[in-house]
């Protein structure tokens, strides 16, 4: 009776992560309006319910993934406000481009003598 109450429970779970997965990605496609749907439902079916046929199988791992997926690439793609206090990211970039292009005679320095020291 346990083995059937368990391949149940592993049945529903793998369910629920389908079902789960397939409204995902049709959410995404719903917010491009009508034709969204359209598309979605004219190229993407088929992919999605194969993903979501998978992610139902190994449900527990997907779920979590799912879950905390939206929190871990918040906190992996957060931007820092780190760097060096007073500088600008842009001017500090700006001025790494333009040391390499002096060094290497590119840009405003293509064709100019840098090698003497006048």
């Amino acid at each position: 009776m346990t083995w059937i109450g368990v391949m149940g429970g592993y049945a529903l779970g793998a369910l629920v992560t389908a079902r789960a997965v397939v409204e995902r990605r049709k959410a995404r496609f719903r917010q491009a309006g009508p034709c969204g749907v359209e598309a979605f439902e004219r190229q993407e079916r088929p992919h999605v319910e194969a993903m979501a046929l998978c992610s139902g199988l190994v449900w527990i791992v997907a779920l979590p993934l799912i879950v905390l997926g939206p929190l871990v690439a918040k906190v992996a793609l957060a931007r820092s406000g780190g760097g060096r206090p007073g500088t600008a990211p842009e001017a500090g970039c700006a001025a790494r481009i333009d040391e390499l292009e002096r060094a290497l005679g590119m840009g405003v320095y293509a064709g100019a003598d840098l090698t003497s020291d006048t």
